[in-house]
């Protein structure tokens, strides 16, 4: 039997291997998402190894900068020092990836979309991860409902994308802060403990 190329069936014309291997990959995180919210089975009981934020979110937005827009300007600010986490690469790029296209819709497609790691604390002890947009900002009832499952203001939308990002951060122990304000921007925290190695 001969073996057919997948993709040669869904590309479209004037659609380059690139961009569909791109979709793809998207729609398979989107798809483990989607897995991970609607299963109840339980995380295997294994440990988690330790990652540097620094060095797994720069590979993840190079995923989304296909699908950010020409209009939404990038910045970056990432900690001098290493911020080690114990986490599997897959739940920080979850974590990262949805924040950030969750900022790009509240701009509608334009402003400045900054992320931002850092290492603090009075023992220097917890890792920050801090995605912020300069859009609509979010009302306090917004707000107090936005990481609730299927709770979505976006037409189409399915409501997951936060959840799954509350669900990941309480699996790592650690803690979200939101800071919003009408007309001009949110900030999103993801708090972590420092991984010691």
């Amino acid at each position: 039997m001969e073996c057919v190329d997948h993709l040669a069936w869904v590309v479209p014309q004037g659609v380059t291997r690139e961009d569909a291997g791109e979709l793809y990959r998207c729609t398979e995180f989107a798809m483990a998402i989607a897995r991970d919210l609607l299963t109840a089975t339980p995380r295997p009981a294994q440990p988690r190894p330790v990652v540097d934020l620094n060095r797994v979110v720069v590979p993840a937005l190079q995923t989304l900068s296909h699908v950010m827009g020409e209009r939404v300007r990038l910045r970056l600010r990432f900690s001098a020092e290493p911020a080690l986490v114990t986490a599997e690469i897959a739940e920080i790029e979850r974590i990262a990836l949805n924040l950030a296209l969750n900022a790009r819709d509240a701009m509608a497609g334009e402003g400045v979309l900054t992320i931002a790691t850092d290492v603090f604390g009075a023992d220097e002890s917890i890792v920050r991860l801090t995605v912020s947009d300069s859009g609509c900002g979010i009302t306090p009832d917004v707000r107090a409902l936005m990481f609730e499952p299927y709770f979505t203001t976006k037409s189409g939308g399915l409501g997951l994308g936060l959840t799954s990002v509350a669900r990941t951060v309480a699996q790592l122990n650690g803690r979200i802060l939101v800071d919003s304000e009408i007309r001009r921007g949110t900030a999103v925290s993801v708090l972590l403990p420092l991984a010691r190695l």
